[in-house]
C-alpha cells in the first residue's frame, strides 16, 4: 500500500500533516499543529519512522464511527484517523 504525507496549513491556517492511502483517501492527521514547516516535516517523518512501536487504540466516537489514535512515549495522541 502506498502511503502519502502531505505538509501544509490546516482550515485555521496553521501548519500540520496528514497522511493518505493508496487510494487517496485521508487514513490520518497529526494530533497537533506547529510552529513552522520545518517542524511539521520533522513529525511526520518521526510517526513515520516509529509507527511500528506506537500504541493504537481502536474506538467508536459519538457518532458510531470507528475511529484510530496512536501515541508513543506521552500521553499526547501522535495521530489519528
Amino acid at each position: 500500500m502506498a502511503l502519502r504525507f502531505s505538509v501544509g496549513k490546516n482550515k485555521g491556517g496553521q501548519p500540520s500533516w496528514w497522511l493518505y492511502g493508496a487510494n487517496g483517501e485521508k487514513v490520518a492527521l497529526a494530533g497537533e499543529t506547529f510552529a513552522s514547516g520545518a517542524n511539521v516535516r520533522r513529525s511526520a517523518v518521526e510517526f513515520r519512522d516509529g509507527a511500528a512501536i506506537a500504541k493504537y487504540e481502536v474506538y467508536v466516537d459519538a457518532g458510531s464511527a470507528w475511529r484510530w489514535r496512536a501515541w508513543r512515549s506521552s500521553d499526547k495522541v501522535a495521530a489519528s484517523g
